[in-house]
C-alpha cells in the first residue's frame, strides 16, 4: 500500500469512528430527552449472599414498557449564580432546640440524638418499600447492576413501625452515614464494606452476620410476592433492641457540626436565585432515573422513580414528598472485581445542586475525609441554609449530573 492509498484509509477510518462516536451519544441523549422514549428495563432477582464478600451483582435487563407523561413545566428563569442572604446566625443558634436532620422543633434530647442510618432495597422488585417516608434524609447512591440503593436516616427512630427492606453495606454509603454520626444498619455487604467497619470501628447492626436480639426479621408475605432476599426487616422496636443490647452510645459525639444547615423554623420559607427547577429529572441510567415534581401548593417535591411511577411507602400508600432536594456529584469507578462493585469518591471537593420551593441554586461540596461530615456551600464560599423539612440527597456521577434536566417539557 502507497502512502497516499494509506493516508486515504487513515481518513475513512477516522471519520467512521467520528460517526459511530456521535452515533452513541445522540441515543443516550435520547434516552433522557423524553419521557415517552425511554424503555422501561425489568430485573433478575436480586440475590445477594450471606457470606461478606460473596455477594451476587443486582442486575437489569430492558423490557419494552412505554414511560408515562407526568407534567411539563414552564422554561428555567435566567441564571444569576448569586446566593441567597444568610439567615441571622441569632436564629439559628438562640436556644431553640431541633432536629438536626430537619431543622424543625424538637427536644433537647432529640437535638443531642444520634440518629440511624438504615440500608433499602431499591431494585424495582422489592417496592413498595415499608416505613421510608419516616426518613428524615434519604441518600441516594448507585449500586452495581446498574440500579441504586437507598440510605434513610431518622433521628426520633424509637417511633418507626416497619422499615424495609433491609439491604447490604457499600463503603461510600459508610462515609456518608459519618456525616451525621449515624448508627449504621445493613443487612451483609461488600468485603471493601465490611473492612471499613471493621478498622474505623463503625457502630453498625448487621442484619446477616451479627446476633442482635429481636432486630431483624424475614416479612413471609414479602419471601413469597418478592423473593427471600428482599424480606428482610427491621422496626423501630427492633433498633433500640440492638443498639441497646451492644450498648452503642447514643447521644451525639462531642464538638460534633451537623453538615445541615437550617433557616428558623418560624421564618418565611426561602427561594433560590438560579431560576426554576419545577420538574427535575436525574438520569443515573435507562432504569434509574428519579423524578421530583414541584406541587406548589404544599410546598414540596413529590419523588417518582422507575418509568414515571410514583415512589410509595407501602405503610402509608402514599408518594414521597421532600422540601429539599440535593444534587452532589462525585467521581464514579468499578472496582474490578468480580461482582461489578464501583466506587465513588466521596472525599475531596464537587459541585452540586439544591432545590427547594420549585427553584434552584448552584453549590459546592466538599469532604475532608471518609469520617468528617459534607460541607455545602455557595459559589462563594458562605453556607447553604436549607428551609426546614424532610431531605433527599442524590450522589451522582459527574457526568449525569452534566445531564440533570431542571424544567421538564415534553416534545
Amino acid at each position: 500500500m502507497n502512502a497516499i492509498t494509506r493516508a486515504i484509509a487513515a481518513v475513512l477510518l477516522a471519520a467512521a469512528t467520528l460517526l459511530l462516536f456521535v452515533g452513541c451519544k445522540g441515543e443516550a441523549a435520547a434516552a433522557i430527552s423524553d419521557e415517552t422514549n425511554v424503555e422501561e428495563p425489568g430485573e433478575t432477582a436480586d440475590t445477594a449472599a450471606a457470606e461478606p464478600g460473596n455477594e451476587e451483582p443486582e442486575q437489569v435487563e430492558v423490557s419494552e414498557e412505554p414511560a408515562t407523561e407526568l407534567v411539563t413545566s414552564p422554561p428555567p428563569a435566567e441564571h444569576t449564580s448569586e446566593a441567597p442572604p444568610a439567615p441571622d446566625p441569632s436564629k439559628i443558634v438562640g436556644g431553640k432546640p431541633i432536629n438536626l436532620l430537619t431543622g424543625l422543633p424538637a427536644s433537647k434530647e432529640v437535638m443531642e440524638r444520634r440518629p440511624v442510618a438504615v440500608m433499602i432495597n431499591n431494585i424495582k422488585q422489592a417496592c413498595p418499600q415499608v416505613g421510608i417516608s419516616h426518613a428524615d434524609v434519604i441518600y441516594e447512591m448507585m449500586a452495581e447492576g446498574g440500579i441504586t440503593r437507598l440510605m434513610m436516616l431518622v433521628t426520633e427512630y424509637d417511633k418507626l413501625g416497619v422499615v424495609g427492606s433491609v439491604r447490604s453495606s457499600r463503603e461510600y454509603f459508610i462515609d456518608m452515614a459519618q456525616n451525621h454520626d449515624a448508627i449504621y444498619i445493613h443487612a451483609g455487604g461488600s468485603d471493601g464494606a465490611y473492612a471499613v467497619i471493621k478498622w474505623r470501628g463503625i457502630n453498625n447492626i448487621d442484619g446477616v452476620n451479627m446476633y442482635t436480639p429481636d432486630t431483624f426479621y424475614r416479612d413471609p408475605a414479602r419471601a413469597s410476592q418478592m423473593g427471600l432476599e428482599h424480606s428482610l426487616m427491621t422496626s423501630g422496636k427492633g433498633i433500640v433492641s440492638g443498639i441497646n443490647y451492644k450498648k452503642y452510645r447514643t447521644t451525639l459525639k462531642d464538638g460534633f457540626s451537623s453538615p445541615l444547615r437550617f433557616i428558623d423554623f418560624d421564618a418565611e420559607p426561602i427561594e433560590l436565585p438560579d431560576g426554576q427547577a419545577r420538574h427535575i429529572i436525574i438520569p443515573y441510567n435507562n432504569y434509574t432515573f428519579p423524578q421530583y415534581i414541584y406541587r406548589p401548593q404544599e410546598g414540596v417535591y413529590a419523588r417518582y422513580q422507575f418509568n414515571g411511577k410514583e415512589h410509595i411507602d407501602a405503610e402509608t400508600g402514599e408518594i414521597l414528598t421532600f422540601t429539599n432536594v440535593i444534587v452532589i456529584a462525585c467521581k464514579h469507578s468499578y472496582t474490578g472485581d468480580s461482582y461489578g462493585h464501583i466506587n465513588i469518591e466521596t472525599t475531596g471537593e464537587g459541585d452540586g445542586y439544591y432545590f427547594t420551593r420549585g427553584t434552584y441554586v448552584k453549590i459546592k461540596w466538599s469532604k475532608k475525609s471518609a469520617e468528617s461530615p459534607i460541607v455545602l456551600t455557595y459559589s462563594d464560599g458562605s453556607p447553604v441554609y436549607l428551609n426546614c423539612g424532610k431531605t433527599f440527597i442524590n450522589v451522582v456521577d459527574r457526568g449525569v449530573f452534566e445531564s440533570i434536566t431542571l424544567n421538564y417539557k415534553k416534545k
